[in-house]
């Protein structure tokens, strides 16, 4: 667990700066693939050598994501909605979602694919997202 909270510490301290130079866009979509692939080592991981790089690199693209997303959000939330999109207590939701599901899985490799499983979801919003910039530049050229 410290090993994964030292992740999330560096990912949140170079978030913002990655943010800034790279885009919001990159910097919330990588870390996915990067939790995506991280969970999958985690869940055939043989060796606890093995298992605590997985669980660094689970840190490091939570730290990322956490650090871009709200931020991220807003900038595609009307004014006067904001208080509702960011104080929506979805982090607290999504906890009791999983606890629920981990609960029933009870093994934690089944838990480990499932969280990898949940974080490929959001490729289909990263390839439908590119193809709506696409047509947005031809729409101006």
């Amino acid at each position: 667990m410290s090993i994964q909270l030292g992740g999330v510490l560096l990912g949140n301290f170079f978030g913002g700066l990655l943010a800034d130079m790279f885009g919001r866009k990159p910097v919330l979509f990588a870390p996915m693939f990067v939790l995506t692939i991280s969970n999958l080592v985690g869940f055939l991981a043989g060796s606890w050598v093995l298992m605590a790089a997985s669980r660094l690199f689970v840190g490091l693209g939570c730290g990322l994501f956490l650090s871009t997303q709200y931020s991220y959000l807003c900038e595609f939330t009307l004014a006067q909605d904001r208080p509702l999109a960011i104080g929506f207590p979805s982090w607290a939701i999504q906890h009791c979602l999983f606890a629920l599901l981990a609960w029933l899985l009870k093994d934690w490799r089944y838990i480990q694919l499932m969280v990898s499983l949940a974080c490929l979801s959001d490729v289909p919003c990263l390839v439908v997202s590119e193809l709506a910039h696409g047509i947005e530049i031809q729409m101006y050229e």
